[in-house]
Formats: structure tokens, C-alpha cells, sequence
């Protein structure tokens, strides 16, 4: 009883490490491909966010707005994968579930239940990942040159 108590304990810290060293694996190219993608958004809306500072917006203002776009994106991207991943959990688990060798024990789960509590989590990520790489943009946004910018002679600003 106890050797087994054990060996669950390392096989927990185990899937703990390999977590802990695959998480920035996974989430590096995400958040490059996503900054990327917010710094062209914050790219195209420098007329605007010009537009916006010369009424009289802040330079906090102008932040918030282009940290509003990327946790709105991240919170749509979220939800739409995880609706698409809970489709396909339930479209295809039993076939997934014979691919990898244990389809004999899909009729005895009882029913196809949604884990609200780790979707919920993971939309929350997606928002905060959103959030976290519209943050460099946003600052860089906010400090394009105004009269440039409203001028054309600088069209695309500074933002990189």
C-alpha cells in the first residue's frame, strides 16, 4: 500500500516536470505569433489612436484600447477553440478512443460529460495570453508620433 502510495507520488511529480518544461514550448510560439499579429493591428490603428489624442485621449487611453483588442481576440480565439475541441470530444471520442487502444472502455464511461471548470480555465488563459502579448504593442502604440501621423507623412507610425 504504501510502495504504491509512492510510486503515484512520482509518477505526479513526474507529469509535474514534464509539464513545467512543455509549457514554454507550447506557449513561445504563440505568444510571438500573436504579438506579431497585434503589432501590425496596433500598426493599422495608429490614424486612429492619432485620431483619438489629438480630442484629447490619454496616453493610458490609447493603451487600454489596443489592450482591448488582443483580450477580445484571445477571448474569441479561446472560445472558439474550445467549442471546436468539445465538438470533436463529442463527434469522435469513441473513434478516438479505439485509435489509441481503448475503445473497449468508451461504453462504460458514464456519458459525455463537459468539464466546465477546466474549460473556464483555459478561457481565462487565452484571455490572459491575449492580454500579455497586446501589452508591447499597446505601450508602442501609445507613443506614435500625433502630428506625423494625422499629416501621412508617417502613415504607419512607429509601432514595430
Amino acid at each position: 500500500m504504501n510502495q504504491t502510495r509512492a510510486s503515484d507520488v512520482g509518477a505526479s511529480v513526474g507529469r509535474l516536470i514534464a509539464a513545467l518544461f512543455l509549457a514554454p514550448l507550447v506557449l513561445l510560439p504563440v505568444i510571438v505569433l500573436a504579438g506579431s499579429a497585434f503589432a501590425f493591428g496596433a500598426r493599422r490603428q495608429t490614424r486612429t489612436l492619432a485620431v483619438l489624442s489629438s480630442l484629447g485621449a490619454e496616453r493610458s487611453l490609447l493603451r487600454k484600447v489596443t489592450l482591448a483588442s488582443g483580450v477580445w481576440l484571445g477571448f474569441l480565439g479561446g472560445l472558439t477553440g474550445l467549442t471546436v475541441g468539445v465538438l470533436v470530444a463529442y463527434l469522435f471520442g469513441e473513434k478516438i478512443a479505439d485509435a489509441i487502444q481503448d475503445g473497449h472502455n468508451w461504453p462504460y464511461y458514464p456519458g459525455f460529460h463537459v468539464p466546465y471548470q477546466l474549460l473556464g480555465i483555459a478561457l481565462l488563459c487565452s484571455v490572459l495570453l491575449g492580454a500579455a502579448t497586446s501589452l508591447v504593442p499597446a505601450i508602442r502604440a501609445s507613443k506614435v508620433n500625433i502630428l506625423a501621423t494625422l499629416r501621412g507623412s508617417r502613415t504607419e507610425g512607429t509601432v514595430r
